[in-house]
């Protein structure tokens, strides 16, 4: 199963006016919004513009959710022909990352046992024991909690919400999200900015935990770093 990352304005997103890593192969980055297509924000076409009004509604709804609860700035760009980035990551490096991030948290050393073909990172006793305790709040909630989408919005809480589309979604900050992934790094191994996004291209060996966290880590690390740069969000598509 394969998780696309997208980093970009939400009114790009859902106009689909963006293409995966393996659509850029044959589509370029570029797809074009000319005319209308639809999208899952209504069961009828609509064109971009209209998509992007959409979004803005949305945002003054999630303001609003989001100041009921921490008074802090609700703003991000949305310019449906912004820059985006996105990457791609497997199912299972994308639990690797969250399983690395629980033992790191609980003081734990990562396992030692090479992972079969059909590892399935939420049986793991880590996660299984982040799962039962209801009370248990993760140190690193904005990766632990694997979150939808991640806002550029100062709040140090995850939290559930309504998406554009009406789906009640996970969401977080992404700016804790960035922090938490830089303080992840101090915490274990402190690899330099090219060392981190060296780990792209040199993971080789699936059977190591650590291998498949860092792989995900590191793309992570590069789309935070965009997100950061170029205040948009953060989403994750199944």
């Amino acid at each position: 199963m394969a998780l696309d990352i997208y980093c970009g304005s939400l009114g790009r997103y859902y106009a689909h006016n963006w293409c995966n890593i393996e659509e850029q192969k044959t589509k370029g980055k570029e797809p074009g919004i000319e005319g209308e297509r639809m999208t899952e924000l209504c069961n009828l076409p609509i064109s971009a513009e209209e998509t992007g009004e959409v979004v803005l509604q949305w945002k003054e709804y999630i303001t609003g959710q989001i100041q009921a609860h921490h008074n802090c700035p609700v703003d991000w760009a949305e310019d449906l022909n912004g820059d985006y980035a996105t990457d791609r990551l497997s199912w299972e490096n994308f639990g690797a990352l969250i399983i690395w991030a629980l033992h790191v948290e609980m003081g734990r050393k990562a396992p030692l046992h090479r992972l079969g073909e059909d590892w399935d990172w939420t049986k793991e006793p880590v996660y299984r024991k982040y799962v039962d305790e209801k009370d248990y709040k993760p140190h690193y909630s904005a990766i632990i909690t694997g979150p939808q989408l991640s806002l550029p919005v100062d709040v140090p809480f995850t939290f559930t919400a309504q998406c554009p589309s009406g789906k009640v979604i996970p969401m977080a900050s992404s700016l804790r999200q960035h922090e938490q992934l830089l303080e992840l790094n101090e915490a274990r191994w402190k690899a330099t900015p090219e060392e981190i996004l060296s780990w792209k291209e040199t993971y080789k060996d699936a059977s190591i935990l650590e291998e498949r966290a860092k792989q995900a880590y590191s793309v992570y690390y590069a789309l935070s770093n965009f997100c950061m740069e170029h205040n948009v969000p953060m989403m994750l598509v199944f």
